[in-house]
């Protein structure tokens, strides 16, 4: 797969979406930091809407060469009242001066349905993607990272958090693929009678706010702290709300 705003046009395009640019038709969100005096933009947030089943992809993307720190972030959201998971994937890149360097992925499809009272939909929707966990996982040099509490209340069970030393990315791009792939597939076929029988999804709209408003939390979302440390907080806040779709 293609790597940050590419990969998010061409995901874009092929879901049937737009750019929601600025006025001036540039980035949604420029994001910029005083590393030398004048604030420099480090980073920006795009976003493209659509009429769905995917409504939304917000693209992020931070580099600050100073340290060595290169950020992707990418979300998808599907409508507010689909079962159809979320997308999500972020990729760090960490390497100061004289390191060998981190590679750290995080890849998910974040449920939109209690996965505990319908055990048919996470079968059918998400144990699919054990076999490429499974391989990333024991990729030489590769450690799985725990994630926080809040985090894991709102991912699957199946998300991938990989941490890989040095320049090699062949099972991050391996395990990225697999995921959006699996995901795209459920886009296109939607998600199939296993995976709708006798579900149970009460308030899915409320619920798919909620979610979001989750999402946007900076306990859940380490890359809104980053942005305040980096930045400021209103370009903290403005980034959130675009997370909460607010």
């Amino acid at each position: 797969m293609r790597r940050g705003q590419e990969a998010a046009r061409a995901l874009a395009l092929e879901l049937g979406l737009v750019e929601d640019a600025d006025p001036a038709g540039g980035a949604r969100l420029v994001l910029c930091a005083r590393l030398r005096g004048a604030p420099e933009p480090i980073g920006e947030v795009r976003r493209y809407v659509g009429p769905g089943p995917v409504v939304e992809v917000l693209s992020v993307r931070l580099a600050v060469a100073a340290l060595g720190l290169e950020v992707e972030r990418l979300l998808a959201f599907a409508a507010a009242d689909l079962p159809l998971p979320h997308l999500s994937l972020s990729l760090t890149r960490s390497q100061p001066p004289g390191t060998p360097g981190l590679r750290t992925v995080i890849v998910d499809l974040i449920p939109r349905v209690d996965l505990a009272v319908n055990l048919g939909h996470a079968e059918a929707v998400f144990r699919p993607l054990a076999d490429a966990r499974a391989q990333a996982l024991v990729a030489e040099g590769a450690r799985e990272l725990a994630p926080g509490p809040l985090r894991a209340a709102i991912g699957s069970p199946w998300a991938a958090l990989l941490q890989l030393e040095g320049g090699d990315e062949g099972p991050i791009d391996g395990l990225v693929d697999a995921y959006v792939e699996h995901w795209r597939g459920l886009v296109r076929g939607g998600l199939g009678a296993p995976a709708l029988a006798d579900l149970h999804a009460p308030a899915a709209a409320e619920r798919d706010r909620r979610l979001r408003a989750a999402l946007a939390d900076r306990r859940v979302e380490p890359l809104i702290g980053e942005v305040e440390r980096l930045c400021d907080r209103p370009q903290a806040a403005a980034l959130a709300a675009l997370i909460a779709g607010s």
